[in-house]
């Protein structure tokens, strides 16, 4: 993201985030005690399926279509869950090699609609989110120019809908949510658009002998990218769209 976009939008990103934790009304019952004594964070191991093609109306060279898995990190805890993806795909006959590197991070409050007894095991909520994410696939060993690489950046909302069910030792969560927001090029003034549907759901098993308890994830996701042209190429040749599904293991604790 440009410099400039960066000292614009950092003062907005710190607010919003600090906001959106406090979004849930202070009429909303309390936290049921099945939530309230499980796991507070976990982290885990992933591997990401990702299928990510040019999506304009005439096919530039060079593109940057990248379908070969990748592998990373994943961090969740209340309210907040980040992934890091990297990968690398070989090339095809006269096709250059890439590599991808993937950030995407949600932070969110809740709105809660419906009220429950405090000790139901079962909740349901609205997240009101905020989203952040920065893509690159570059061609491998080329120079950073405008022609080397896919790299933008997205600052988006978006709200949906999730649930929590627990009991003794397990608890699942669930979140489906569309977020529409701001696109930048890393390189170049163009502002443009992104789009994506995001879905995750996670199980917690345990603690075990009170420390650590085991988590398994799968996350599905769809995005558009259009961050727009320039003076030096066409509106489309950063336009892109993909689609993206994680499978995660990891602890919580």
């Amino acid at each position: 993201m440009p410099r400039a976009c960066l000292s614009a939008f950092s003062p907005v990103v710190w607010l919003l985030a600090m906001a959106l934790p406090g979004l849930t009304p202070h009429t909303a019952s309390a936290q049921p005690h099945a939530f309230a004594d499980g796991p507070k964070q976990a982290l885990s191991a992933g591997l990401f399926l990702i299928d990510f093609t040019f999506a304009g109306d005439v096919r530039p060279d060079p593109v940057f279509d990248f379908t070969e898995p990748a592998f990373g990190l994943t961090y969740a805890r209340p309210g907040f869950f980040a992934t890091f993806a990297f990968g690398n795909q070989s090339g095809a006959a006269g096709a250059d090699d890439l590599r991808l590197i993937d950030f995407s991070m949600l932070v969110w409050g809740e709105l809660k609609p419906f009220h429950f007894e405090d000790k139901s095991r079962a909740r349901f909520f609205v997240p009101i989110a905020l989203h952040s994410g920065y893509r690159r696939v570059s061609r491998q060993g080329a120079r950073d120019n405008l022609l080397d690489a896919f790299e933008v950046s997205v600052l988006g909302l978006g709200a949906g809908a999730g649930f929590e069910v627990g009991g003794k030792g397990v608890r699942v969560e669930g979140r489906a949510l569309p977020v529409i927001g701001l696109a930048f090029r890393s390189f170049g003034n163009s502002t443009g658009l992104s789009t994506f549907f995001d879905a995750d759901l996670q199980v917690h098993l345990g603690p075990f002998a009170d420390a650590f308890g085991l988590t398994l994830g799968y996350g599905f996701r769809l995005q558009r990218w259009n961050p727009g042209g320039s003076g030096l190429i066409s509106g489309d040749f950063f336009d892109y769209s993909g689609s993206q599904q994680l499978f995660r293991l990891g602890v919580n604790w």
